[in-house]
């Protein structure tokens, strides 16, 4: 009742600030006790025994304490690890909890001013001096900004001051990171869809239409203008794009600035009619691109991922050639002719396992059309898409040759129809007919030769 709180409400700047730096405080002193001390501090038992001599405290009617790191530097190089400092500390408090102030007269006082003056000299040189051989120029000049700001107006304005400089140092810095982790087109780097041979030659011939970039970290307004101006070099071009693929799977946060200047990017893309595909977006940054999504629907477009985002673009390259597409729906011209009595015809249905992880294997499979989808099992029963296989490809002949259990399972998404070799047929060709045998060895071979010249090309890409 008898509080001024017109006096506390004055003050509120300050205890605002206080309880602002009070967390980085907190774990500035944590490693800074950690590198004094030369051992792992245990916060949770440090902030426990805290809070138990702030109630022993309170109830003789001290003050709050907290950790401090000059006193525990102090009494660390005076008295090392120790356990007498920890004991005689609290007892000298109480004595003074019970005989007053008084008995601090008997301490002399030039030893407390020398001791406390000799320390604080000893931080000053480490931290003024020292410390120049190890820091950049930039971040010593703020150190002694920050040193001056508190010497003279105190130390919360020094606060202030370091913490405002430290955020712009790091926008500065930040901004210089290449927010783009890989830069690819779709000859480089294509979809987790294994097509027939003719498809692959000519998504290879023709991928440079998809330019990827594959974005990384915080995107704001200083790393956001690398991205438009890769772009507007892209679209300026000569042999420009028709699809341009940005992927947030890397992507911790985007900023409301960066989400303006995605609209530039999606401007250019539309005046020059190149199709703007989005990808990894999470639910936060979903919601972010909405409407910018909604307002250029003719321009963008989002999937899930990265390899739906380029199977789509792949699927319009391919619309465009009749003969790569018809291909797709027929078997390879380089399978052994005289294989026909060692197959059986089967069909699949939509959502029909044609395998499942773990399970005997059931042979090779050549997919003459239809598509299936080869996936493993997450830690969190989700499912994760490995391959997706059209017409003029073949399946299961890793389980098959090994002798071992299935590594994936393999769904139908469509009606396929497949010319099946159970392990039985199998091992009857290569013992009455090997010549034929040697055949599929070579088919399956260059089949195998082809996905492992692909992921080279598609890790060499990353690599660079």
């Amino acid at each position: 009742a008898n509080a001024d709180w017109g006096a506390i409400a004055g003050e509120a700047t300050g205890l605002v600030t206080v309880l602002l730096i009070l967390p980085i405080t907190l774990l500035l002193y944590i490693s800074a006790l950690e590198v004094e001390t030369k051992s792992e501090v245990d916060m949770n038992r440090e902030l426990r025994a805290t809070g138990w001599a702030n109630l022993a405290a309170g109830a003789v009617g001290g003050p709050p304490g907290y950790m401090y790191l000059a006193g525990t530097v102090i009494t660390s190089r005076l008295v090392g690890r120790r356990r007498g400092a920890a004991i005689v500390a609290p007892l000298a408090m109480l004595a003074v909890v019970v005989f007053g102030g008084a008995i601090l007269e008997l301490l002399p006082q030039m030893l407390i001013g020398g001791m406390l003056l000799f320390v604080g000299a000893e931080f000053l040189f480490e931290w003024v001096w020292v410390s120049r051989r190890r820091m950049a120029k930039l971040d010593y000049g703020l150190m002694w900004v920050i040193v001056l700001v508190i010497a003279t107006a105190g130390f919360l304005p020094g606060v202030a001051v370091g913490l405002i400089a430290a955020t712009g140092l790091f926008v500065v810095r930040y901004s210089r990171i290449d927010v783009i982790k890989h830069d690819l087109t779709g000859s480089e780097h294509q979809s987790n869809i294994e097509r027939s041979a003719a498809a692959t030659e000519y998504l290879s011939e023709h991928g440079v239409e998809t330019l990827i970039l594959e974005l990384q970290g915080f995107i704001f307004f200083g790393t956001a203008s690398r991205i438009l101006g890769r772009v507007k070099t892209s679209f300026e071009a000569a042999n420009r794009p028709r699809f341009t693929v940005l992927d947030f799977r890397r992507v911790t946060g985007v900023d409301s600035s960066a989400v303006a200047i995605f609209e530039r990017v999606a401007l250019l893309a539309r005046d020059r009619e190149i199709s703007l595909v989005l990808t990894g977006l999470d639910e936060v940054e979903a919601g972010q691109f909405a409407d910018l999504a909604a307002s250029y629907a003719d321009v963008i477009v989002l999937h899930p991922d990265l390899d739906h985002g380029l199977s789509w673009c792949e699927d319009r390259l391919l619309d465009d050639s009749g003969a790569a597409a018809t291909d797709a729906r027929h078997l390879p011209t380089d399978l052994p002719q005289d294989l026909g009595p060692y197959l059986v015809e089967r069909w699949f249905e939509p959502g029909d396992l044609l395998m499942r992880e773990g399970d005997p294997s059931p042979g090779m499979y050549l997919i003459r059309s239809g598509r299936a989808t080869v996936f493993v099992e997450g830690e969190n029963g989700q499912r994760v898409r490995l391959r997706t296989l059209l017409g003029g490809t073949v399946l299961g002949e890793i389980s098959l040759y090994r002798g071992e259990p299935c590594t994936a399972t393999v769904v139908a998404e469509e009606r396929c129809e497949v010319l099946h070799l159970d392990p039985q047929s199998f091992a009857y060709l290569c013992q009455v007919d090997p010549t034929v045998a040697a055949e599929l060895h070579a088919f399956v071979a260059r089949a195998l030769a082809g996905r492992v010249s692909h992921a080279n090309r598609a890790i060499r890409a990353l690599h660079d």
